[in-house]
């Protein structure tokens, strides 16, 4: 997996791209497959559920953005 904060020398974390919101989440997911990872175990099925959901969020809250700056893009652009 790819740090979030050390993709490109700057890392979407870095940028301005994201909100607040959307960074803490990013992070977040990061710091849960790390600690399983690390622990080398499996996870509870409650656990992994968990995981998957807080992974579609923050997909979701990256697309929301996307839209609005490729939106805001082509309106510059007109």
């Amino acid at each position: 997996m790819i740090l979030p904060c050390k993709c490109n020398n700057k890392g979407i974390i870095a940028t301005d791209l994201l909100d607040t919101k959307t960074k803490k989440l990013v992070v977040e997911v990061f710091e849960m497959r790390n600690r399983v990872a690390l622990a080398n175990m499996t996870p509870s099925p409650d656990a992994a559920q968990n995981y998957i959901l807080a992974v579609e969020q923050v997909v979701k809250l990256i697309e929301k953005q996307r839209e609005k700056l490729e939106a805001k893009h082509d309106k510059n652009t007109q």
